[in-house]
């Protein structure tokens, strides 16, 4: 008789991750938000500020 073995650990989504998210920059300018003890990092997009409509292009 043949007993089917089931996988004894849970593998998590590469996202969650329980740590507290740190936000670091490197020499380049490029952010990063992640886990530092996990060591998972992802690099987040430059966002740029909102108009605020007062401010005209020279």
């Amino acid at each position: 008789m043949t007993t089917k073995k089931r996988d004894v650990t849970k593998r998590r989504s590469p996202s969650a991750c329980r740590h507290t998210q740190q936000y670091e920059t490197d020499w380049l300018g490029r952010t990063y938000l992640g886990c530092p003890i996990c060591n998972r990092w992802t690099r987040m997009k430059a966002k740029p500020a909102p108009a605020d409509g007062k401010r005209l292009a020279a």
